[in-house]
């Protein structure tokens, strides 16, 4: 099931990234959070996977829209780059798919259609627009 593949590669890339920026630089408080938020969820999501827990699947594929939403509170450089990435990634792997790949995991019917993907849309641009004003600082 290639599914698991892609979600368990790019879950530790992400991990790794984020373990890296939580080490390398100086965070704000609310940044620290997210990270170390994020982080606990990535292993409760390696667990889920690895026993096919569909229920913690279900609250985790939750958990990464809510952190996605937050992610427009995050001030670090890095850390707004690794989310717009995810989110990125994540609309691409739903055109590929014609659907959320955690949907075909965990076979839940949320996740995926019009109003997310507006909502996704508008999230990317929102934090596309506050990178780029990071950055030009």
């Amino acid at each position: 099931m290639y599914e698991k593949n892609i979600t368990y590669i790019s879950t530790a890339f992400v991990s790794i990234l984020f373990i890296i920026i939580l080490i390398k630089q100086t965070l704000n408080v609310f940044d620290k959070l997210f990270v170390i938020v994020v982080l606990i969820s990535h292993l409760f999501f390696y667990y889920s996977l690895y026993y096919n827990d569909y229920h913690i699947i279900n609250i985790i594929h939750y958990t990464l829209f809510i952190s996605l939403l937050l992610s427009i509170f995050v001030k670090n450089k890095y850390l707004l780059s690794i989310c717009l990435s995810i989110i990125i990634f994540i609309q691409i792997l739903w055109i590929i798919c014609k659907e959320c790949i955690l949907n075909r995991i965990s076979y839940i019917e949320c996740g995926y259609g019009d109003l997310t993907s507006i909502m996704v849309l508008l999230l990317t641009i929102a934090l596309s627009f506050k990178l780029g004003f990071i950055v030009k600082k």
